[in-house]
Order: C-alpha cells, then structure tokens, then sequence
C-alpha cells in the first residue's frame, strides 16, 4: 500500500527526531517525487525542518549529498546560508563550490552574507576568485560582515592590492571596519597607508573621537607614525590618548604621555640599530 505525501513527511519528520540520516533522506527524496511534475510555489518541507536536515547531515559529513539532493528545488537563502556555514565550520570547500552553483542557479546576485560565508567556507587559495567578483561588482554598498571577511582573507594571503580596492571602492563609515583596515596595513607593514587611513576615514567615521580606537590599536597607531616619519600625528595621538588608570586627573594624563613617548624613543633607536646594521652589511 503506497504511503501518502502527508505520510511521507510526517516519517521523514520523526526520521528527523530520532537523528536517523539515511531514513530522513529515503523519505525527503519521497516527498521530492510526489511533488515531481506539479507546479507549487510553497516549499517541500518548513524551514525548520530544513535546518534540521542540514544540521544532521553536517554532523554525518554528507553535506554533499544533501546538496546533489537540493538541486533540482527552490531553495531559500537562509537554508543557502546555513549550508555555507557548516561547509566553512568544517572546511568543506568542494561542498560550498556546489552550494555556491546552487545559489547561483536560483538567484542573479548573491546576499552580502552569502558571499562572506563562502569566503570563509573556501581555502585562502579558492576564495580570491569570490573576493575579486565582489569586488568587481556594481555599487561601493558593503556589508559590515563582508568587508571584515575580506580583510580576513587579505591578511591570510597578505593580499594588499585587494585591500586597496575594497577601502576604494567602499570609504567605510564604521570604526570597526576602518580599525580593521588599520590593523591589516600595519601588519603587513604598510605604516605610510595605516596613517592615512587613521587620519581621512577613522576621523570621518569616528567623528574626531580619539576613544572610540581601541587602546592597543591606538599604541600600533603611535608606532605606525613613528616609523614612517610623521612624528606630528604620533604626537597628536599620544596628546589625545586617554590616561591608563582610572583617574581622569592631569598627572595621569602627563604620565600616560611620558610612557608613550619613551616608547616611541625606543622605537626610533631599535629602527636606527636595524637601518645602521643593513648599512653595514651592504657597503
């Protein structure tokens, strides 16, 4: 005696409960046939029952499958989404490549959070592909998220060139993004760009507020501008940096100052010692 769609899926649903993977997936291929040839705009199963679905078959390590499975189906972006998160928590980039093609096959362009999770599904390596299409897209309109996984792959790859473009293309407005963009140039050792970034967007995005950098960025920001020669931004940030202890008085103040300021002395004679040491290996 055939089994009725509503049959079907409520034993697909306990197949679910019981975290049986090979009964959910017979009775989810069940439901894909009886729905086959019919025309319908609601989806095969809720979207809890697809997270479900998901979630299991992640922990199964047969994510692909379930995807080959999901292909012929309309699929909706949160489920894409939660899909690319588990191929990134489980470094599964041949699963996110067809995830990515799946998505790509039902939408024209792909959500901010689609792409940055497919960033971090794929291998540094993989990923430069999705990063230049985002890049080379229409519009400078970036997501918080995508900017940040971005640079997250630039500083992985010491990509700068794709870093220059992104802070192009978008001018961010948020201190959390233009701190990272600070922190990614003076990691690679780009202290001439960590400072312009710090005085055109950080002020803009921060409005003028020195607090609003985080204390151990500001320091890297002191020596940034020490390094590359510009001694009056290093002294307006140690003038603008506030006071370590919890007194807000001048001679906390003065004493925070007079740290700073010893330590980018010892920064100008470590710098002078390697300069001096490279002269005399060279002449």
């Amino acid at each position: 005696m055939p089994l009725s769609p509503r049959a079907v899926f409520f034993i697909l649903k306990g197949a679910l409960q019981v975290r049986e993977l090979d009964q959910a997936f017979k009775y989810f291929k069940a439901l894909q046939a009886a729905r086959e040839g019919r025309e319908s705009s609601e989806a095969l199963v809720p979207q809890t029952m697809m997270m479900m679905l998901v979630h299991l078959a992640s922990e199964k390590g047969r994510l692909g499958e379930l995807v080959r499975m999901l292909a012929s189906m309309p699929i909706s972006e949160q489920i894409i989404d939660a899909l690319l998160s588990k191929c990134a928590e489980s470094h599964d980039s041949d699963a996110a490549k067809a995830v990515e093609k799946l998505a790509k096959a039902q939408r024209e362009t792909l959500a901010d959070a689609t792409y940055s999770l497919l960033i971090k599904a794929y291998k540094p390596g993989q990923a430069i592909r999705v990063v230049q299409e985002v890049l080379t897209r229409e519009g400078s309109a970036f997501s918080p998220d995508l900017a940040l996984s971005i640079l997250d792959h630039c500083t992985a790859t010491s990509n700068v060139d794709a870093a220059d473009q992104l802070l192009r293309k978008m001018k961010p407005m948020q201190v959390k993004v233009v701190s990272s963009f600070i922190g990614f140039y003076i990691g690679v050792e780009e202290f001439e760009k960590a400072c312009d970034t710090y005085e055109t967007d950080f002020q803009r995005a921060s409005n003028g507020c020195p607090n609003a950098m985080d204390a151990s960025l500001h320091e890297n920001i002191v020596d940034a501008a020490v390094l590359c020669g510009r001694t009056h931004l290093a002294e307006r940030l140690v003038a603008d940096s506030p006071p370590r202890s919890e007194s807000r008085g001048p001679l906390a103040l003065l004493s925070y100052a007079s740290e700073l300021f010893s330590a980018c002395l010892a920064i100008l004679e470590k710098w002078n010692s390697m300069v001096s040491y490279w002269v005399v290996l060279v002449f």
